[in-house]
């Protein structure tokens, strides 16, 4: 039986007041559990990231102390594991463009802000997150399998064809085709 899945986190970078409640009273709505911190600035953000990393980051574009690209940028660096949903209500289509090109997970007008659609956005998010968890998990797997595939090699009577298959299927775990 599977644990159950970790209460997800997020923080809200949003420099209005209203925005940030809306939006923690949606995440909270859908994810009773879940550990909710906003802050109006990037100072105060990042000061909450870096007592606790969280799980999915809802960034604003415009910001008081800071331009949401600029932090976009230092939150891949620093957090890659973060994913980052930018939200903003002053955008254009190569604005999207430039968050996507910078590892942006989505990205929302706050003009077309639903519960519905933020919900599926959120999910996704937390989705794409599990995976490349499991994947990193799968990859550290494969490595140590591979460690102690190489080690059989060394022993005498042990088939070598067999081992050397191992050793292939743990290698294409850790570095697949098209990465």
């Amino acid at each position: 039986m599977k644990a159950a899945a970790p209460a997800p986190s997020f923080v809200i970078l949003d420099d209005v007041e209203a925005d940030r409640t809306s939006l923690s009273r949606i995440l909270l709505s859908l994810h009773p559990s879940a550990s909710v911190r906003a802050a109006a600035t990037w100072a105060r953000a990042r000061e909450q990231m870096a007592e606790s990393v969280p799980d999915v980051l809802l960034l604003d574009f415009c910001l008081s102390d800071g331009e949401g690209l600029t932090v976009l940028h230092e939150v891949r660096d620093e957090w890659p594991r973060t994913r980052v949903v930018v939200i903003t209500g002053a955008g254009s289509e190569s604005v999207a463009r430039q968050f996507f090109r910078a590892g942006a997970q989505d990205y929302l007008s706050k003009d077309d802000l639903t519960p519905l659609r933020l919900e599926h956005v959120v999910d996704q998010a937390l989705e794409q997150l599990r995976l490349s968890d499991e994947l990193r998990r799968a990859r550290g797997a494969a490595r140590g399998i591979r460690r102690e595939a190489a080690a059989l090699l060394r022993i005498p009577g042990i088939p070598q064809d067999a081992v050397t298959r191992i050793l292939e299927a743990a290698r294409s775990v850790e570095s697949p085709v098209g990465e």
